[in-house]
């Protein structure tokens, strides 16, 4: 896959181009249904993004699923020719819905384009997948898909999947996903203390944006140097030990006493086990911590 980072006035023609239309955040079964329609055409598979999230450019608190990189990881998986990222600047985010076709669209040699049955592009959001066909003039092919729901039978979208995993709802939320919720950050220094009750963790921190799980206490895989292992994990404040200012993410590894202090790792959730509490002793929470961890080998087995 080619990473293409696209200027408004720089674009180029790719010959026989099959372009997806979206922001492509959690990268969930719609997105995927939409890349599979693709491949069904004879060319060149893209998705057409933005370099950042829109959104974000007027709102600050928008939350993410996915970071840039990890987006690029997933697309390299499912194997896509080009991800074609286009300057979210005010030129851009101006653009009417028929400069959107003509500056962006056109340029680029679309030969097909692909949607959702409510993508909206330009201005004030004002072109829809009426106006993407409207406006194509037979220049390009235009294929809408319709919605694509859950087991709840509710849609699945990227809102949808920050508002279940800001719920704790991470079983739920992984079933909409190509892949299961993970994160990667660094490993820094906490307060050591986790060592002194037996429980040493390794803690992470994350940009808020990408702060979007609820607190508590969940079962995740944590990878250290491309290898699994089964953990705990607690998100929040600890407040029973010494209560943080802003929350961060705290893991047990199951059988690990490595030193890992600014490595890499890969977290991917699993389940979510209880809410954060604050405990009236230090025994109490060691007490729950040993529940807790018995709890997460338990389910381990019988799946």
């Amino acid at each position: 896959m080619k990473t293409i980072n696209l200027k408004i006035d720089e674009i180029k023609k790719i010959d026989n181009l099959i372009v997806c239309l979206g922001y492509f955040d959690a990268l969930h079964k719609g997105h995927l249904q939409l890349i599979n329609r693709a491949k069904l055409e004879e060319g060149h598979i893209a998705l057409l993004s933005f370099s950042e999230n829109p959104k974000s450019l007027f709102n600050s608190n928008t939350k993410e699923i996915n970071t840039l990189s990890r987006k690029k990881e997933l697309l390299e998986d499912i194997g896509i020719d080009y991800f074609l990222l286009l300057d979210a600047c005010n030129e851009v985010l101006s653009l009417s819905p028929i400069e959107f076709i003509d500056r962006v669209i056109i340029p680029l040699g679309c030969k097909t384009v692909i949607c959702g049955f409510d993508y909206t592009f330009g201005k004030d959001r004002k072109g829809d997948s009426s106006t993407l066909i409207s406006l194509s003039n037979n220049r390009f092919k235009v294929i809408v898909l319709e919605e694509v729901k859950g087991n709840d039978e509710m849609k699945i979208s990227s809102s949808r999947i920050i508002s279940l995993l800001s719920e704790g709802k991470i079983i739920e939320a992984n079933e909409y996903l190509y892949k299961p919720y993970s994160i990667k950050s660094n490993v820094v220094h906490g307060n050591h203390i986790g060592t002194t009750i037996g429980f040493p963790t390794a803690n992470i921190e994350l940009v808020s944006k990408y702060m979007i799980l609820k607190n508590g206490v969940y079962s995740a895989y944590c990878i250290v140097d491309g290898k699994k292992y089964l953990s705990m994990v607690n998100v929040g404040k600890h407040p029973t030990i010494k209560k943080n200012e802003k929350d961060i993410i705290e893991i047990h590894i199951f059988d690990f006493n490595k030193d890992i202090y600014g490595m890499e790792i890969e977290l991917i959730f699993i389940e979510y086990i209880r809410e954060e509490i604050e405990f009236s002793s230090l025994d109490d929470l060691i007490s729950q911590l040993h529940k807790d961890k018995s709890y997460i080998l338990l389910r381990n087995k019988e799946k």
